[in-house]
């Protein structure tokens, strides 16, 4: 859904967030439960983990690209350190509300419904452990609430995960929609120029034959008006045909037929009637083809001309 600097940006935001999150409850545990076992040493442990995780992805491409999955171990480890905490302190109360405030804060910060439904399961197998360790949670509604609380984020992921989707279908339907009009309009104006001169000449000539003057012209103007309309009809096929070789492409559907080519007379061909069409227009042209005898190469024929 992200592009991988983007993606790796969110991350490390997220990464610095949760270490300060899961120290600021460290002290705000202090201050409210002051009776509690609240440990700085393992809470700083966990902030650490995702603090280096964060600093690393700066430095290593290999933790940038998978900058999403360390994350998710990340979270994984500040969930087991908070259950951990959580049974030491034999169920009480507080720590089964800070326990719903967990995994619903970390189940918004995944986006992916796979790697939260991997969370769900971590918590649900903690969860399930708490409760048959600590015979305090069996009479409450703890772990009818854990459940509840993944079930629904499950669900709110995987509507999430479909929007997403959709939104990614409607840009890159309306990309297609643009490079289709880009594409006609490129196409319209390369086509107009040739078929303009072509429309013109045979319009002259038909003119001419029309008038009867066509008898006047000399074998050498007759040549040069054949030759003219032949080069101007074999650019617009070569034009037609590259075309249609970019929209093929862009479509993924071009189908190379490679035959046995020689690429130095396919080049000297080029040439010649690029100089017929520029002495039948009266361009000053001098052009000198340098190659080897033959050159063979394994080619389409259409496209290489």
């Amino acid at each position: 859904m992200l592009d991988v600097d983007k993606n790796a940006k969110t991350y490390r935001a997220l990464l610095l967030v949760g270490a300060s999150i899961y120290l600021v409850w460290w002290l705000a545990v202090h201050l409210i439960l002051p009776t509690a076992i609240n440990p700085f040493a393992s809470r700083a442990a966990v902030a650490v983990v995702l603090i280096a995780i964060w600093g690393v992805s700066f430095f290593n491409k290999w933790v940038r690209g998978h900058i999403s999955a360390l994350y998710a171990l990340g979270v994984w480890l500040i969930t087991a350190h908070y259950y951990y905490l959580f049974y030491i302190n034999a169920g009480e109360s507080n720590w089964v509300v800070g326990s719903y405030i967990t995994v619903i804060a970390i189940s918004l910060t995944l986006w992916s419904p796979r790697a939260l439904l991997l969370y769900s399961i971590l918590v649900t197998v903690l969860s399930a452990a708490v409760f048959l360790a600590l015979p305090e949670t069996q009479h409450s509604v703890f772990l009818p609430g854990i459940i509840t609380i993944l079930i629904q984020a499950n669900f709110t992921a995987r509507a999430r995960y479909n929007a997403e989707r959709e939104k990614q279908r409607a840009r890159a339907l309306a990309e297609n929609v643009r490079i289709r009009d880009e594409f006609i309009s490129i196409a319209s104006h390369e086509l107009k120029t040739p078929l303009t001169a072509l429309k013109l000449q045979s319009e002259t000539l038909a003119r001419d034959i029309k008038n009867d003057k066509i008898r006047l012209y000399s074998p050498e103007r007759v040549e040069e008006s054949v030759t003219a309309l032949n080069n101007r009809i074999a650019r617009l096929v070569n034009l037609v045909e590259t075309l249609l070789n970019v929209s093929q492409i862009s479509a993924n559907r071009l189908i190379l037929e490679k035959q046995t080519l020689d690429l130095a007379m396919a080049v000297r061909e080029m040439a010649k009637a690029v100089s017929m069409q520029a002495k039948s227009e009266n361009l000053p042209l001098d052009l000198q083809v340098v190659a080897p005898e033959t050159l063979v190469v394994h080619a389409d024929p259409t496209i290489s001309y």
